[in-house]
Order: C-alpha cells, then sequence, then structure tokens
C-alpha cells in the first residue's frame, strides 16, 4: 500500500532557505537596477536630468505648458527609485519598497502604452543613454521589461525581503518581544 510520506522538517526548512535566498537575489537585482536608472537620470556623465526631462516631454503626456511638472518629475521619479532600489539593497522595508516601485512600473507601462497606441516615437529614458534590455525607443519590449521588473516587485512585495534582510531581523526581534512580553502577562496572571 502507498501512502503518501509525511513531508520531514529538515526538508520543509531547506525549501525555506532555497526560497530565502531566492528573495534575497531578486530584491538585490531589482534594488541594484533601479539604484542604476536612479544615477543615469540624475548625473549627467551617465545621461543627466536634461536627458530624462527630454524624454518625458517626449512622451506628449503632459500639457506643453506643463514645463514645471516636467522639473517635477525629473527630478521626484528618480528620487523615489534610488530610495527605494536603496532600502531594497538594505532590506529595509522591503515590502513597501517593492510596492513602490511596483506601482511606478504599472505608471510606467501606462504611459509606454499610451505612446504606442498614439504612434508616438520617442526615446524612453529609463536608464538614460544605456539601453541594457531595450531599444532606445519605445517599443513593446519596454513593456516587457516593466512586466518582468513588476513582477519580481510583486514577488518581494507577497513574499517579503528573504535572506539578509533588516525586514526579517526586526520581524524576528518583535516576535521574541511579543513572545516574552505573552510569557510575562502569563506569570502576573498566576
Amino acid at each position: 500500500m502507498n501512502q503518501p510520506s509525511p513531508s520531514t522538517p529538515g526538508r520543509e526548512a531547506d525549501v525555506r532557505q532555497i526560497e530565502r535566498v531566492i528573495l534575497l537575489v531578486l530584491r538585490l537585482a531589482l534594488g541594484g537596477v533601479f539604484l542604476w536608472a536612479a544615477y543615469v537620470k540624475l548625473w549627467p556623465p551617465a545621461s543627466g536630468p536634461q536627458a530624462f526631462a527630454d524624454s518625458i516631454k517626449g512622451f506628449k503626456l503632459l500639457p506643453p505648458e506643463g514645463d514645471h511638472l516636467v522639473t517635477l518629475a525629473t527630478f521626484a521619479v528618480p528620487w523615489v527609485e534610488g530610495l527605494a532600489g536603496a532600502v531594497l539593497v538594505l532590506g529595509l522595508w522591503s515590502r513597501a519598497a517593492a510596492l513602490v516601485l511596483l506601482l511606478n512600473l504599472l505608471a510606467f507601462i501606462a504611459a509606454i502604452v499610451w505612446v504606442l497606441e498614439r504612434g508616438i516615437s520617442t526615446k524612453c529614458g529609463c536608464f538614460g543613454k544605456f539601453s541594457p534590455f531595450c531599444p532606445e525607443q519605445i517599443t513593446t519590449c519596454n513593456i516587457v521589461q516593466n512586466a518582468v521588473l513588476g513582477g519580481v516587485a510583486l514577488v518581494i512585495v507577497l513574499r517579503g525581503g528573504g535572506l539578509l534582510s533588516l525586514d526579517r531581523e526586526a520581524s524576528r526581534r518583535a516576535r521574541r518581544a511579543s513572545k516574552r512580553d505573552g510569557e510575562l502577562a502569563v506569570l502576573e496572571a498566576k
């Protein structure tokens, strides 16, 4: 008679450890990609703010008289990307940082779809003058690129930062403190 073998605690621990390692790799990769994206948008030797502002204008999402909005986006987008990327690399607030990047990526996908539907020919500006994943001009490749990055961000939102994450250590400390408080409450009740 074939009975299913009970899962062993050691095997489950191994699977959890592998998941944590995979989450670590995804977290570091996503954080690194967005740190790089922020760098090339902010510092002129890499491309700089003017090139990114030109890309924003090329999307034609903002009204022609909206230069102040272009300026705001030119600096806000890379700083959000950079800060979220940095905290992801550190493993601090991993889920929140990944959620911010996921929402950004969804907005970028919507903007790219808008540009493609209108037949506008413009440069992405995602990685400055570098285009590691897609051609410099906006194509459906940019949608796929952002969907893949968004998928990675979603995994981190749902599963956490994985191994070597400051989130994990803070959570572990909070559980220990909660357990200790619970034990004290039981002792006080006696």
